[in-house]
């Protein structure tokens, strides 16, 4: 933050600089400098890429929701090659209750990015709250497929298979998420290689 800082005094019209130094504070918890930073960004360069995107994530991060979602969807018109703004925005619609919003964006991330986890994972919400289980299994199952250790994948399995009736395939995804729970507790507890 200090160099970045040196640099703006010395080129204060660099929105390159003031981007990065938004990303510095908001790494450094300092929200507010950086929301300020990436507004100077988008003064000098409104179409600078991932200013949007690190100004909604910066929102995002105070619980303004809104002028969080207004952000992801700049950055998504103006870079639509860039996966993080898709499932972002749609995990803000899904927690608004927007199902087809957030499903739409689940899917345009996972055209841009296939094995994009986060964006499946949230599609698979999507499709348990609209009741499509067998459909939501087939993305949780890739989730987990794509990350083994992915918990909350194993328990929405685990949840999916209760609902279908298919009783020992629950109770296997929820050993699995119990063991994974175990091992991310040994690993704080500085225990990994217990047994």
């Amino acid at each position: 933050a200090r160099s970045l800082e040196s640099c703006l005094r010395l080129e204060p019209r660099n929105a390159q600089a003031c981007l990065l130094l938004g990303r510095a504070y908001h790494n450094l918890n300092r929200t507010l400098p950086a929301i300020e930073q990436f507004k100077k960004a988008l003064a000098l360069s409104p179409r600078l890429p991932l200013a949007h995107y690190h100004l909604g994530y910066a929102y995002q991060s105070q619980g303004d929701l809104t002028s969080a979602l207004q952000e992801f969807h700049r950055e998504i018109e103006l870079n639509p090659g860039f996966y993080d703004a898709y499932w972002l925005a749609g995990t803000v619609e899904l927690g608004r209750g927007n199902l087809d919003a957030a499903g739409k964006l689940f899917r345009r991330g996972i055209e841009v990015r296939p094995p994009g986890i986060p964006a499946r994972y949230g599609l698979a919400r999507v499709l348990l709250a609209r009741g499509r289980t067998q459909e939501a299994e087939a993305e949780l199952n890739r989730v987990v497929e794509l990350k083994p250790d992915h918990v909350e994948a194993h328990y929405a399995l685990a949840r999916a298979y209760q609902q279908m009736g298919r009783r020992e395939e629950a109770d296997r995804e929820f050993r699995i998420v119990a063991e994974l729970h175990a091992r991310e507790g040994r690993q704080r507890s500085g225990i990994a290689g217990r047994q």
